[in-house]
């Protein structure tokens, strides 16, 4: 598995791959984001021992807070192109530094299938706490 982001149409937009280890190539690739005007980007892959792809992102919006998003994919089931997924975390605020950089944001992402309970995956994120400063979420999620 890779995951990076790409500019898609100008905008921030994750990519992941499942690359084939026998036939040295990528299997199929997808794109993921929140909306078709939304930026997104910092996020991390994982996959369940069942195959289900799971990927958490950050993704800002001009119409929404800013997000904390999941999404999860069997990757042995049909293929879809592109998925929104769904919001883990809704920041209080917006970030809106003005001039400089205020508060750094979108420095890490992480999920990770819980080892006790593989039906279930933590992850976690930055997000927005208030105009200036940022903070970090940590949510557990099902996987279906």
């Amino acid at each position: 598995w890779q995951i990076h982001t790409i500019s898609g149409g100008g905008l921030p937009t994750p990519r992941y791959y499942l690359i084939d280890l026998v036939q040295k190539n990528v299997a199929w690739s997808n794109l993921f984001y929140a909306t078709s005007t939304s930026n997104d980007f910092n996020a991390s892959v994982t996959v369940t021992p069942g195959g289900a792809g799971l990927v958490t992102w950050s993704s800002t919006d001009t119409n929404t807070m800013p997000q904390v998003r999941f999404a999860a994919q069997d990757v042995f089931g049909p293929f879809i192109t592109v998925f929104h997924g769904s919001p883990a975390y809704t920041s209080p605020t917006f970030y809106a530094p003005t001039g400089a950089v205020v508060a750094r944001w979108g420095d890490y992402s992480a999920i990770t299938i819980d080892p006790s309970d593989t039906s279930k995956a933590w992850g976690t994120n930055q997000t927005v706490n208030s105009q200036t400063v940022w903070g970090s979420r940590i949510f557990k999620i099902g996987i279906p």
